[in-house]
């Protein structure tokens, strides 16, 4: 997108932190059982959500929330899709690429490391299709602004800006 991204940093509401901490939460619970619970061997083709320290599985992302908040209505539950297949190798096609998408003007909020909110606003584009990616992806339309760092095995995404930074060692 060619439209102006604007960062903007606020204090964070106590109602989106605690929906970011719980959704952190269901997201380190998730990580932490993936193994035990064989989601990749048992759900592939299944869309997945962990709420309340369990498991909700589901043909659709409306069935697997549905089911979450049914049992969990405060929580923010963690939603994925499970690909059909197992992907040995991870690569992406730019928007113009296989899949449909859509653009749109939205408002997007991280938490920073000190509990602020930081927002970033602008024109997106985004999947319209959940198979398209086996996990949620920020558009190169945000993460220009940033060094990331992208951890795949733990499904984490860091996001650094100055006076932030990074170094890679070799340790011996």
């Amino acid at each position: 997108m060619n439209g102006q991204v604007i960062i903007e940093e606020h204090p964070t509401p106590p109602e989106l932190g605690r929906l970011f901490e719980q959704a952190r939460r269901n997201l380190l619970w998730f990580n932490e059982n993936v193994k035990r619970l064989e989601i990749y061997k048992r759900y592939r083709g299944k869309y997945v959500a962990a709420a309340g320290g369990e498991l909700f599985v589901a043909d659709t992302a409306e069935e697997v929330r549905r089911l979450a908040n049914e049992k969990y209505p405060d929580d923010m539950p963690h939603v994925r899709y499970i690909p059909r297949e197992k992907r040995y190798r991870i690569s992406l096609a730019g928007i113009g690429g296989a899949t449909n998408s859509i653009t749109i003007s939205t408002l997007v909020g991280f938490t920073r490391d000190n509990g602020k909110l930081v927002t970033v606003r602008g024109t997106f584009g985004v999947f319209t299709d959940g198979e398209s990616a086996d996990l949620s992806v920020l558009g190169r339309d945000i993460t220009n602004n940033f060094s990331v760092i992208y951890d795949y095995p733990n499904s984490v995404v860091v996001l650094l800006a100055s006076p932030h930074f990074y170094e890679i060692r070799i340790l011996s």
